[in-house]
Formats: C-alpha cells, structure tokens, sequence
C-alpha cells in the first residue's frame, strides 16, 4: 500500500516538473491589450439615438405642459370670476378664495419648473442645434435636468388642479345644502305652452 502511495506521488510531482520545465522554455512576449476605442463608438450609436429621442421628447413635454398651464391660468381668471360673483350676491368665500390663493401658488411652482426646463433645453448642453448627441455625458444631464424639471411643472399642475377641484366642489355642496337648490345650478328653461 505505501509503495502504491509512493509510486502516485512520484508521478504527480514528476508531471508538475515536467509541467514546470516545458512552460519555462516556451518564448515569453509581451501581450498588450487592444485599444478598444474603436468598437465602443459603434455599440454606443444606439446610446446617442435614446439621449436624442429624449431630448425631443423633452422638447414636447414642454410644449404640453406650457398650454396645460396656460389652460389652469385660464382656469384662475374663471374661478376669480366666480368668487367675485358670488361676493357681489353676499356669499362667504373665505374658503374659495383661500383655495383659489393656494392654487394659484401651485401654478407659479409650474412656471418655475417649467422656465427652468425651457432654460435647460434651449442651451441644449451635449446636443448641437439639430438635436444631434455632441457630447454623450453632457447631453444625459441634459435630458435627466430637464425631465425633473418637467415633473416638478406637472406635478404642481395636477395637484393644484386637483386641490382646487376639491375646494371647488365642497363650497359647493355647502351652499347648495344651506341656500336650497338654485344656488349653483343653471335654470333650466321650461317650454312654453
């Protein structure tokens, strides 16, 4: 048994010697890794295509929401016309006009985000005039700068409307419950006979 332990250990070490010897005679030369600048422009086309994409993307947002708060400035000069005449016919408005106040703060959070995205995509940092990627790591501040800019303008919008809505409709129901039913409503005209 310790003739074959032997005779095993005396082969694995004569292999690893042998092993040992035959790599030390091959040549040894430098190996230096290939410059790899070429491909990466060719695999990162399709990166410049998405950060373009964005950018017009970017570009129509900001349109979208430009006439989303031209429509809720609208919205404030109907809501004030409202107020003053529900004033003039001695209603209390207190809550309307507190609403109206802070919808129309919500609205010029909007603007800001939105002057700053119009700011933004008009330098068009890392894009030349046409939208064409010139700098990829600038172009991506870029787009994300102005998507968050574009979100904040959105958000503000949806939550004004949505608050003010919310304001709107309870004053509402209040004083439809204590004036009676015409207090809000349209006459409906009724056919003569």
């Amino acid at each position: 048994m310790l003739k074959k332990i032997f005779s095993t250990m005396t082969m694995v070490s004569l292999a690893l010697i042998t092993g040992f010897l035959l790599t030390s005679l091959l040549p040894v030369s430098t190996v230096y890794a290939q410059s790899i600048a070429t491909p990466i422009p060719q695999a990162l086309k399709g990166l410049d295509q998405v950060l373009e994409n964005q950018f017009k993307r970017e570009q129509t947002l900001l349109s979208a929401e430009q006439s989303h708060l031209d429509k809720a400035n609208q919205g404030i000069a109907k809501a004030q016309d409202l107020i003053d005449k529900a004033t003039s016919e001695g209603k209390d408005v207190t809550a309307l006009q507190t609403g109206l106040d802070a919808f129309k703060a919500q609205i010029a959070s909007a603007q800001a985000n939105l002057t700053t995205a119009t700011g933004i995509l008009s330098t068009h940092t890392g894009f030349d005039t046409s939208g064409t990627v010139t700098d990829r790591a600038s172009a991506h501040q870029t787009v994300v700068a102005a998507r968050q800019s574009l979100r904040g303008a959105h958000l503000a919008i949806a939550q004004g409307v949505h608050d003010f809505r919310q304001v709107l409709e309870t004053w509402k129901q209040t004083h439809k419950a204590t004036a009676g039913p015409d207090v809000i409503s349209t006459p409906v005209p009724t056919p003569a006979s």
